[in-house]
């Protein structure tokens, strides 16, 4: 192997690491900022960050976006479990980019924080 063809397989491997970690992150920060807003909100209250332009309100939604298909925990899970699958089967075939791999980060973290 020379050493260009060394190089080009250390950075193709190399990010893994970043889609992985980044992922990990946004889980992380995202679980821990539901916490913090359930600790001090109850359900429907309400606070206002910066006047009428930004408002923390706490809600829950059993279903989809704007609250379609309430209550249909067992299919969002499987839809997720493809979701997820889909982005990490497309971050392995896809050619390495580190900006293809943080915005696949950024994809994954949110997909796994809403399942």
């Amino acid at each position: 192997m020379t050493a260009r063809a060394a190089r080009a397989a250390t950075r193709s491997r190399a990010r893994w690491p970043i889609f992985l970690g980044l992922a990990a992150a946004i889980v992380v920060v995202d679980q821990l900022t539901k916490a913090w807003l359930v600790s001090f909100l109850a359900p429907g209250e309400r606070v206002q960050v910066i006047g009428d332009y930004v408002r923390l309100i706490h809600t829950q939604n059993t279903g989809a976006l704007f609250g379609l298909f309430r209550d249909q925990a067992m299919f969002f899970a499987i839809v997720s479990i493809g979701v997820v699958g889909a982005i990490v089967w497309f971050h392995h075939t896809s050619g390495r980019n580190t900006l293809l791999s943080v915005a696949l980060g950024l994809l994954l973290g949110g997909a796994l924080g809403n399942m």
